[in-house]
């Protein structure tokens, strides 16, 4: 069996992973707790993911490649998309232009919150 090109990236609640290869009605995509399974032609993937995602509210596209939208159980970064890093490495890339960097989330949140401040509620008391 042959591995497919994955390409990943996230931010704190959504893992977006795409499947270079074009769908077909004989592919199958089968998402666990932690892991995904990808059967299609003579391709096939068996990921276990370093945490859990919630199934139910994951989303599986088939355009022109297969893009899922992995929901996370808990709204924090992973460090790894697999549990074990060395896994298909050679067939895992980051795909930098959807990647939101876990400092910049931080740094924007903070900001957010300072710019809902309403200042003429504020008392001088």
């Amino acid at each position: 069996m042959k591995i497919p090109q994955i390409t990943w990236a996230q931010n704190s609640k959504v893992i977006y992973l795409n499947i270079i290869l074009e769908p077909n009605e004989i592919s199958n995509i089968k998402l666990l707790n932690n892991k995904i399974i990808f059967k299609h032609n003579e391709y096939f993937a068996e990921l276990e993911l370093e945490n859990n995602i919630d199934i139910e509210n994951s989303i599986i596209n088939k355009n022109r490649i297969y893009e899922l939208n992995l929901v996370k159980k808990e709204n924090n970064f992973w460090n790894n998309l697999l549990k074990d890093k060395k896994l298909y490495k050679n067939y895992i890339k980051i795909d930098w232009s959807r990647w939101v960097d876990e400092d910049n989330i931080n740094d924007s949140e903070t900001s957010d919150d300072e710019d809902n401040i309403n200042y003429n509620e504020c008392d001088d008391k």
